[in-house]
């Protein structure tokens, strides 16, 4: 065989059909290739020189492997390559490997002991993760960096040493059994150790991690930072406090606090039993699961809240009653739960970010929230929900403002008499006058759907100058002169009612019907303030506060005479989905960038190995709910698609639209959209619109084919 070759999978059946045991490699290999010996029996392996690459993957799922020898000759273990190695034991890296790459023992459930090579620079991402029978790891001195991951659920690992200036990710480690954190300042190392050891003459910084493992949730997702940060002792202190009262609190949340020397005054005035005893023990239990930024927000929600704080309810008279604050806040708290404002992590989560744990509890407002119509009807506190689902933050906003926001509860009309509004009104009047300056006449419809997105006066002057960009231009409200825009069932069910109580009769097998169309299109208006924050709703770039294209987009479907929006609304008019169209009048034909729905309707979308979202694919069966609707959502698009065109045709009889094509770059409705034919060639937009999503493929929605296909290469569009 001739020297330096590379063994592929192929000539590894070779092997297979030899049955060698232990499998030892000829002379003249100097890289066992991708995938090479993947899922094969093998129980002993011994590399000979000059092998100097493990491929990726190429001994993953080797069940049975049990012994590795590794040659000096050796530079790279690649990415994967014993992953799901499950019965190996032991294995000594040489000194010539100079790198490891991520997740090459990955699920190695039986490895007990690895000697690393003193030339590693760097421990890879989930390199070790799920080595559930490692307990003893050295670190040497070689490698600067361990990486997110690295150590990841290798729960029985109870001692590390690691060189004192070697860079440690935050989680490189998780679920380990590191009750102790001390350094060596003799041999310049850091340990993290089940044990102290019996010797501790060397050893200095000593931290009992077990004391913050009892008080706080996510600890172990934060040891590399509390160990490191020079408050370290005080938040052993603050947790040895919180353990005494059976309170668990996010550990950045108590981080913060004990910087800003917050903690003592709140754990002197806090009342923690009642929030436990009123809590549900699952949502407790189901919090724990989640990130970092979203317990620091629940928790700091519920202290600025009022959840522990031990001041009295005052009267009308502001006499003290004899019901604390944390009694109140406390139910308000368990009902918001009952409300669904903690069921799926970030859904309902713009209801509690935001807000101050150092803002005094406002009384009024617990009060406000607290008010009842009936029997367990929370109805201001359902507004606020219903509200937190176009007016982001809303707690956060209006809650330490409530006197204020009060004010507006009451106005004189233009008949000089007092009037009451109502509190939907009273809070929305509230967020648009309180969001931005010179709000007037002209705008007031701008200012009243940004102050919803959390937008800023800088996106609010520029969907203003954009509005008179286009006005000043006289660009069309539509591209058809006219509006295009579906009846919505209770337009449809309004009219048939004003109809002769026969005609009420004749007209219910239409009823039904109508009531099957649970969604409607319409081309967006341009001067529609919703051209502005397409995005929002449907978690799209199609903002104008975008960092990416989706800002070009946005300005485009309002200046442009060749772009608009079109969306679909469900049975309540809100807007759950939207696609940008490009109309080609000269060639006849229509671009649309993709389909983007909200994120109500794309759940459960498949992921790839790197966790990144593959759009448009889901994991639902084919008659789930779920696939019916998004369905029915590109139906809807399609009944538009084909109103358009009608309506455009009846006014250019002469050119026509021949095609009309949709790009899959990040369709989210991917699947539906392959049922059509893949366009050969590209329909063209012009660059300054920035339709990324249509620059790569496209598929074939419309298409006149006795015209037939359009050559899109006579026009070079600029």
């Amino acid at each position: 065989m001739r020297e330096g070759i590379v063994l592929t999978s192929m000539q590894s059946e070779q092997f297979s059909v030899l049955r060698q045991n232990p499998l030892v490699f000829w002379n003249g290999v100097k890289e066992i290739g991708k995938e090479c010996f993947i899922d094969k029996q093998i129980k002993e392996i011994i590399i000979t020189p000059p092998v100097k690459v493990l491929g990726e993957g190429c001994f993953t799922n080797c069940t049975n492997l049990q012994t590795v020898e590794l040659p000096q000759t050796l530079k790279v273990i690649s990415k994967s390559t014993f992953k799901h190695c499950t019965q190996l034991k032991s294995i000594v890296i040489p000194n010539s490997v100079k790198r490891i790459e991520e997740h090459a023992f990955d699920g190695c459930v039986n490895l007990q002991e690895i000697v690393l090579s003193n030339k590693i620079k760097e421990l890879n991402y989930d390199t070790f993760s799920g080595c559930v029978s490692l307990k003893k790891i050295i670190i040497p001195k070689s490698v600067k960096k361990i990486a997110v991951g690295c150590f990841y659920y290798c729960t029985n690992l109870s001692y590390i040493s690691i060189p004192s200036k070697t860079l440690i990710d935050t989680r490189a480690f998780c679920n380990n059994k590191f009750n102790y954190y001390y350094i060596n300042k003799k041999e310049k190392r850091v340990y993290f150790s089940e044990n102290l050891p019996e010797a501790t003459q060397n050893i200095s910084n000593i931290l009992n991690l077990q004391v913050c493992r009892q008080a706080f949730y996510d600890f172990n997702q934060n040891l590399v930072n509390f160990v490191q940060d020079e408050y370290a002792h005080q938040i052993i202190e603050a947790a040895n406090k919180l353990n005494k009262v059976g309170m668990a609190l996010p550990y950045v949340l108590v981080r913060d606090m004990v910087h800003d020397g917050k903690f003592d005054e709140f754990f002197e005035n806090s009342h923690f039993t009642f929030f436990n005893k009123e809590m549900p023990k699952e949502l407790l239990q189901k919090i724990n699961t989640y990130s970092e930024n979203f317990l620091n927000d629940f928790y700091s929600f519920a202290i600025s809240l009022g959840c522990f704080s031990k001041e009295k309810m005052l009267d009308s008279q502001g006499k003290q009653t004899n019901t604390f604050v944390y009694q109140k806040a406390s139910t308000i708290f368990v009902q918001l739960n009952k409300l669904g404002a903690f069921d799926e992590m970030f859904d309902h989560t713009q209801a509690i970010c935001g807000c101050d744990m150092y803002s005094e509890p406002n009384q009024d407002f617990l009060n406000f929230c607290s008010f009842k119509q009936g029997k367990d009807e929370y109805v201001n506190l359902k507004l606020l929900m219903e509200m937190n689902e176009v007016a982001r933050n809303i707690f956060a906003r209006i809650m330490p403002e409530f006197n204020n926001v009060s004010k507006f509860r009451t106005y004189v009309n233009s008949d000089g008499k007092p009037k009451t509004r109502s509190w939907k009104e009273t809070l929305e009047k509230y967020l648009t006058q309180s969001s931005f300056r010179n709000v007037n006449s002209q705008n007031e419809d701008i200012a009243e759907l940004f102050a919803t997105k959390d937008l800023q006066q800088t996106h609010f002057d520029q969907a203003i100058k954009i509005r008179k960009v286009a006005k000043a231009a006289n660009v069309s409200a539509h591209i058809l002169g006219k509006e295009l825009k579906e009846e919505t069932i209770l337009d449809s069910i309004t009219k048939i009612k004003n109809n002769t109580e026969k005609l009420l009769q004749d007209s219910k097998v239409l009823i039904d019907e109508l009531y099957e169309k649970q969604f409607t299109y319409e081309m967006l208006n341009k001067y529609d303030a919703n051209n502005f924050v397409l995005g929002t709703y449907c978690s799209c770039c199609a903002t104008i506060n975008s960092v990416h294209y989706g800002k070009d987009i946005t300005i485009a479907s309002v200046c442009a005479e060749d772009v608009q929006n079109m969306v679909v609304r469900d049975v309540k008019g809100s807007i759950i989905a939207k696609c940008t169209l490009y109309v080609n009048k000269k060639y006849g034909y229509v671009v649309i960038n993709d389909f983007e729905i909200n994120s109500k309707y794309k759940k459960n979308e498949l992921h790839d190995e790197d966790d990144c979202i593959i759009s448009g694919y889901y994991s639902d069966e084919i008659d789930s709910p779920q696939r019916h609707e998004r369905d029915l959502i590109f139906n809807t698009f399609m009944r538009g698609i084909k109103a358009f065109v009608s309506e455009y045709d009846k006014q250019n009889p002469n050119n026509p639209i021949r095609q009309v094509n949709v790009g899959l770059g990040h369709n989210r409705l991917q699947e539906q959209c392959e049922q059509f034919k893949v366009a050969t060639s590209l329909l063209k937009v012009p660059s300054a619109y920035c339709f990324q999503d249509a620059q790569q493929m496209q598929c074939i929605l419309y298409k006149k084919e006795e015209i037939g296909e359009i050559n899109n290469t006579v026009e070079n569009i600029k």
